[in-house]
C-alpha cells in the first residue's frame, strides 16, 4: 500500500459508515442528514469523502463551501442533492442543471441572482440564511420579509430552505443557543412549504434534539472529530503516516535541527521522516510533539522544518530505515484530540491543514 510514496493518509470507511449511521440514528429518518464536506473534506479529501458520502445510505445531502467544488463533485459523478453555503468563485451557468442550492445571504447576492436568472432564463433553487447571532454572514430578522417578498417577484426563483448558524453550541451554558433556536423558530414560519430547515451542526444536532428540524449539517462528527460528549462512540477516521529515511546517531552535546534547539545530553539514536510544516504539520510541535514507532510514543526533537522532522528512538530497539511511523491517528500522544489540545486549538485546524497533496487512500477497516 505505502510502496510509492513516502507519506500518506488513511481514510477508514467502516469508521466512517458507523459514524453516518450513528448520526442518522439519533435524528430518525424524518430528517435528512447533510455531510459538510468544505475545505477538502476537513482536511480527510474532498473526492474520497464525497465518495462515501455517496455510498452512504445514511447521509442524504452534501454541502460544500465553493461552487468550484460543487462542480467538480458533479464531474467525478457524486449524484446526490448538493447546498452551496459560500462562495461563487466559478460560473453560474451550470448550477441549475446540476442539482445545487445556493445559499442566499445578503441582498447584493439576490438582487444579482435574480437579474442573471432573468436574463439567461435559468431557474436557481435557494436557500435564505437568517442571522440568529453568529454576526458573519445572513440577514437579520427584521430584513427577512423584505427579501422574501424580493425573492418571490423573480419566476426563476424558487425559494426551498430557510438556514441559520449555531456559533456556540458545543458550550455547556446552553442560554445563547436556545436563544439562537428561538429567534429561527420564529422566522421559518414566514415562509411555507419549504423542503429544508437547517441550522444544527454537530454539536446542535447532538446536544439539542429539538433543533433538528428537516436537516441537519455535520462535519465533525462525521469524521470524529471535536465530538462535543467524549461518551459517544464517534471515532477519528484519518491516519498520517510517513516512513523513516534516515537513522543516525549523535554525539553528547551536539545539537539536532535549525537554530540548534535541541542539544543532546547524552549518545542518542535519531530518526528521520520527510514530513514537516509544509505537510501540515505545525512547527509548534518543535521539541514538544510525538510520533508513534511500532506501538511506542517517541518524542520530535529540534525543529520541525519545511519538509524534515526528527525523532529521538533511542529507546526503539532494531529500528530500520523505511519502517512505518504513525503521525497522526489512533496513537498514543497522537490523536487530533491530543495534538489540539498541546497546540491550543481545535481538531479541525489540525486535520483541515494536512496538505491536499498527500496520498489519500481508503481502507475498509
Amino acid at each position: 500500500m505505502s510502496q510509492d510514496f513516502y507519506s500518506w493518509i488513511t481514510l477508514n470507511k467502516a469508521q466512517f459508515f458507523f459514524n453516518a449511521d450513528y448520526i442518522k440514528k439519533q435524528i430518525g429518518v424524518q430528517v435528512k442528514l447533510g455531510a459538510v464536506i468544505k475545505s477538502n473534506a476537513y482536511g480527510h479529501g474532498l473526492l474520497h469523502i464525497a465518495q462515501l458520502c455517496q455510498e452512504s445510505r445514511s447521509i442524504d445531502v452534501l454541502i460544500v463551501f465553493s461552487l468550484h467544488d460543487a462542480l467538480l463533485l458533479r464531474e467525478k459523478g457524486i449524484l446526490k442533492p448538493l447546498i452551496l453555503m459560500g462562495i461563487l468563485d466559478a460560473p453560474l451557468q451550470e448550477v441549475s442543471e446540476k442539482n445545487i442550492d445556493l445559499v442566499v445571504h445578503n441582498r447584493f447576492f439576490a438582487e444579482r441572482l435574480i437579474i442573471y436568472a432573468q436574463q439567461h432564463q435559468q431557474k436557481f433553487r435557494v436557500h435564505i440564511k437568517v442571522d440568529t447571532g453568529m454576526n458573519r454572514l445572513g440577514f437579520s430578522p427584521d430584513e427577512l420579509p423584505n427579501i422574501i417578498y424580493l425573492l418571490k417577484q423573480s419566476l426563476y426563483i424558487s425559494i426551498v430552505g430557510v438556514c441559520s448558524h449555531f456559533a456556540e453550541s458545543e458550550n455547556v451554558d446552553t442560554a445563547f443557543t436556545l436563544l439562537q433556536l428561538q429567534r429561527f423558530d420564529c422566522l421559518f414560519s414566514q415562509l411555507n412549504d419549504l423542503e429544508y430547515i437547517h441550522i444544527s451542526n454537530t454539536a446542535g444536532t447532538l446536544n439539542f434534539l429539538n433543533a433538528h428540524h428537516s436537516l441537519v449539517r455535520c462535519g465533525g462528527g462525521l469524521y470524529g472529530l471535536d465530538v462535543p460528549d467524549k461518551k459517544l462512540s464517534l471515532k477519528p477516521i484519518l491516519s498520517l503516516k510517513t516512513k523513516i529515511i534516515e537513522i543516525r546517531e549523535v554525539r553528547p552535546q551536539c545539537s539536532v535541527g535549525y537554530n540548534r534547539t535541541f542539544v543532546a545530553n547524552s549518545m542518542r539514536k535519531i530518526a528521520i521522516v520527510p514530513l514537516g510544516y509544509y505537510d501540515g504539520l505545525d512547527r509548534r510541535l518543535s521539541n514538544r510533539g510525538f510520533m508513534n514507532i511500532k506501538g511506542k510514543v517517541v518524542p520530535i526533537i529540534g525543529r520541525v522544518a519545511m519538509n524534515l522532522t526528527t525523532l529521538d528512538v533511542t529507546d526503539i530497539p532494531q529500528v530500520n530505515i523505511h519502517d512505518e511511523v504513525l503521525v497522526l491517528g489512533d496513537g498514543d500522544l497522537v490523536t487530533p484530540a491530543q495534538y489540539a489540545h498541546l497546540l491550543n486549538t481545535i481538531e479541525y485546524e489540525i486535520t483541515a491543514r494536512l496538505n491536499p497533496l498527500i496520498k489519500r487512500i481508503l481502507i475498509e477497516r
